[in-house]
């Protein structure tokens, strides 16, 4: 999720890398309680984006179970530590 310049969040679908603003299974309205109006308008993923999305996670498996364990180990971590840094944002 990005910010728009406005402040408000661009949410999008991710797929092999790559933000999309549209998806085929159509979109949702996000309703903020607080207010009760439309705070964020999500895409959603439809069967074409989620077939997409099964074979490029299927080639990256391939790699992935190649790495030495050592360097998965590590890449791991490094997520760990990005995730638990920017949990609070």
């Amino acid at each position: 999720m990005t910010t728009t310049e406005s402040g408000t969040r661009a949410i999008g679908l991710w797929v092999g890398g790559e933000r999309r603003t549209q998806g085929s299974g159509g979109t949702h309205d996000h309703i903020n309680p607080a207010t009760g109006l439309v705070d964020d308008t999500i895409p959603l993923a439809g069967a074409a984006e989620v077939d997409e999305a099964v074979v490029i996670a299927d080639r990256a498996f391939e790699s992935w179970r190649n790495s030495p364990p050592a360097q998965r180990q590590a890449l791991l971590f490094t997520l760990a530590d990005l995730v638990e840094s920017n949990a609070a944002k």
